[in-house]
Formats: structure tokens, sequence, C-alpha cells
């Protein structure tokens, strides 16, 4: 089956009008998608909003008495006596210090059931007590300007601070 020249002319400006049209069409889509594009690259991000964290202060704790000196946290309160301190945040006590021979950290310490661990303190390793599910370490040191025995129960995470800061004093 022959077909006449004009019927194939028309049938192939009817193929070019489809194609023309289905162009037409996916270039919208395009065109579309690259102002959704456009607008969403043009809005600014929105500011992250920062914690309004204070900074992180430290005070020094001096007792003459015990002959010691330390930083620590600015935010803790101080309880003290001549011969002793306790720090304390909210309910909790994450440093207490006591230079008195007969004290709670010294029964601590010779208690058999307590379980034990060691701490290294100006480069000796010392015997310690963990306490408060291993959250607390007790222990203690001599003081060697005024020969009295110093016990310490600290949270571990200040131990370092301590550590650093610890100074003896006359």
């Amino acid at each position: 089956m022959k077909l006449k020249k004009a019927s194939l002319i028309f049938l192939s400006l009817l193929f070019f009008i489809l194609v023309f049209i289905v162009g037409v069409r996916h270039g919208q889509n395009v065109e579309r998608t690259n102002k959704v594009i456009d607008i969403l690259i043009s809005i600014p991000p929105s500011p992250t909003a920062q914690p309004t964290q204070k900074p992180l202060e430290f005070k020094t704790y001096s007792n003459k008495n015990c002959g010691v000196t330390f930083l620590y946290p600015n935010r803790l309160e101080i309880k003290e006596s001549s011969q002793s301190a306790v720090f304390t945040e909210n309910e909790d006590r994450p440093i207490e210090v006591d230079c008195q021979k007969v004290n709670n950290i010294s029964a601590i310490l010779e208690d058999k059931n307590a379980a034990s661990t060691e701490v290294v303190f100006k480069t000796k390793k010392t015997q310690a007590k963990t306490l408060d599910r291993g959250e607390k370490i007790a222990f203690s040191f001599k003081n060697t300007t005024n020969n009295k025995t110093i016990f310490i129960s600290i949270v571990k995470s200040l131990y370092p601070l301590f550590e650093k800061s610890l100074e003896f004093i006359l």
C-alpha cells in the first residue's frame, strides 16, 4: 500500500507537532522545579538558638588549719568549720574535706566491705574507696608542711581539677 506524498507530509507534520508539544510540557515541568529550587535556596536559614549556659567559673578554697588550697566550681556552696568543709550543690555533696582524726571519710576508708580502688595523686598511687555506685572516690593524704592527714571525698569528674590545683599552705 502506497501512501501519497501529501499523506506522508501530513503525518510527518503531526509527528513534529506531537514532539513539540511533549517537549514544551517537559520544559514547563523543569522550569517549575527550577523556580521551587530557586525559592528554597533564596530563603536564609533561620538562626539556631544557642543555649544560654553560664560560663564555668572557679573559686579558690583555702583551709589554713588543714593547710590546703584548691580550685572548685563557683556553683558549689560551702559549709565549713575550722577543720572540715562540705561543698554542696542542690542535695549532692560533690566535695568533702576533713582533717580531723575521726570523721565520716576516715570511717569509710577503714571499712573492709567498701569497694576499693587506686587513684594517682601527685604522681603517687594512693588507695581509695568508691562511693555512690562508683561516682565518688574517698582517699586520704598527708600534708607534708604541717604533717596533718587530710581526708577527701570527691566526685570523679572534679578529681582532675582538684589534683591539678591542690597546693599545701602553712
